[in-house]
């Protein structure tokens, strides 16, 4: 879920992780950054914002890892940044790799990745992306605006 400060929407708009054990609503910026906690009373000068992938949002093939490890995963990429780390997309079967590493689980109910982390539950809703081939395309973008990814220039060992 995208929600935003009234009246603000895109500039201040934040995407939902989730709630901590005292209770407060756990947030980090839609373009990525630093999660927020928000206790009632700023939670009340929120509303929920309904945003979409823009049409000129074309998406490449691309190869990725996770800062700290040498594990490449094939996933698809805008040029998007958030705080200078890539925001990859990436179909199921990459998305399940990814999510093993991330001890990350799927959940097929609700058609979601879940992973708890610092007591914060991360959330990625599938999502529809536009290739540069005009293949329309579902997609998980998974760690997106939370984790250090990099983008890898070697040529894939297998097709996507």
């Amino acid at each position: 879920m995208v929600i935003s400060v009234v009246g603000t929407y895109p500039k201040d708009a934040f995407v939902v992780d989730g709630y901590d054990i005292p209770g407060n609503l756990v947030v980090h910026p839609l373009n990525g950054g630093f999660p927020y906690k928000l206790n009632s009373r700023q939670m009340a000068r929120l509303r929920e914002v309904k945003p979409s992938i823009p049409v000129s949002a074309i998406f490449r093939k691309a190869g990725f890892r996770l800062e700290g490890s040498e594990v490449v995963y094939g996933g698809w990429t805008d040029g998007q940044l958030a705080l200078g780390w890539v925001m990859p997309h990436f179909e199921l079967t990459e998305a399940m790799r990814v999510a093993a590493e991330m001890t990350a689980r799927f959940d097929p109910t609700l058609n979601v990745f879940r992973n708890r982390r610092n007591g914060v539950l991360e959330t990625w809703k599938a999502v529809e992306i536009k290739s540069a081939e005009g293949k329309r395309l579902k997609v998980f973008p998974l760690g997106a605006g939370l984790w250090r990814w990099h983008k890898v220039q070697a040529v894939l060992a297998k097709p996507l």
